[in-house]
Formats: structure tokens, C-alpha cells, sequence
């Protein structure tokens, strides 16, 4: 087995080995953007449920949907990685796949986020992210924020 192999191996095997509670995660926000040619800021809203499997490792599934004319809807299903700075205070990476309805157009995309959240308790947090899809021919960038409820 060669190097790459191995660290990429124990890359994925990681999340596995860490012991930590199991949590859900219900996260509720809103957020602004670019959607596709009109390079118009539009508002978004958000919903996600996650599944935090570890410290360091969880997957989301995230409902978003813009109202306007453009009528995005879009359901991405996220690994996120979780990078601890304190006890509160944590940065974080998502990448994913994204089925879209976007202008008459559905299709499967991908997606990337990177965020920071805050935790006030062991139940409550905030968060504030920036957000990549590619939606067939359309890019999207938004700056979400928003609530989470761990249970």
C-alpha cells in the first residue's frame, strides 16, 4: 500500500474512531446572494438537519429557497468537517451534492461552504457562512446566517 493510499485511508476512517456523543442538529437561517447572470443580490432562506457523528465529523441535509422570480429551490446533502478553536468557538468546511429546480431547470450540482459557529450553550449556537454552488451553467455565492438546536 503506497502513502496516498494509506493517508487517504486513515483520512476516512477517522470520523469511526472518534468517540463522542452522537447529536442531531436543526439549523434555521437566511442569507443573501448572487443567483446565475442577473448578479442581483436576492434573499434566501435555509433549513437544515444534520447528524454530527463525531466531534470533527457530520452530514446535513439543507432545504434552501429563493422567492423571487428565479425560483431557486435546492436540496444539497453535505459531509462537513468541524475544526475546534475553543470550547465555544469552532470553524468549519462543507462540501456536497445539490439537486436544484432553478428557472425551469433541474439538475444535480455540487457545493461548498466554509463557516464559523458559536456556541452559547450545549443545545444553542449561531453560525455565519459562505456558500459555492454550481447549478448546471449558473454559480451561486451567498453569506448565510442563521441559528442551530442541538438535540
Amino acid at each position: 500500500m503506497n502513502r496516498k493510499s494509506l493517508l487517504l485511508t486513515l483520512l476516512l476512517l477517522s470520523p469511526i474512531s472518534e468517540a463522542n456523543e452522537s447529536t442531531y442538529i436543526l439549523g434555521v437561517g437566511a442569507g443573501v446572494g448572487d443567483y446565475g447572470e442577473s448578479n442581483i443580490s436576492r434573499a434566501n432562506y435555509h433549513v437544515s438537519l444534520g447528524y454530527q457523528y463525531s466531534e470533527s465529523w457530520g452530514t446535513e441535509l439543507n432545504y434552501l429557497a429563493e422567492g423571487s422570480e428565479l425560483n431557486l429551490e435546492s436540496y444539497t446533502l453535505n459531509l462537513k468537517r468541524n475544526f475546534s478553536l475553543s470550547k465555544i468557538n469552532e470553524l468549519y468546511l462543507k462540501v456536497g451534492v445539490v439537486y436544484y429546480d432553478y428557472l425551469k431547470e433541474s439538475g444535480i450540482g455540487g457545493a461548498a461552504s466554509a463557516g464559523w459557529q458559536l456556541k452559547f450553550s450545549k443545545c444553542l449556537g449561531v453560525y455565519t457562512e459562505y456558500s459555492y454552488s454550481y447549478l448546471g451553467e449558473v454559480d451561486t455565492v451567498a453569506l448565510n446566517v442563521g441559528f442551530t438546536y442541538n438535540f
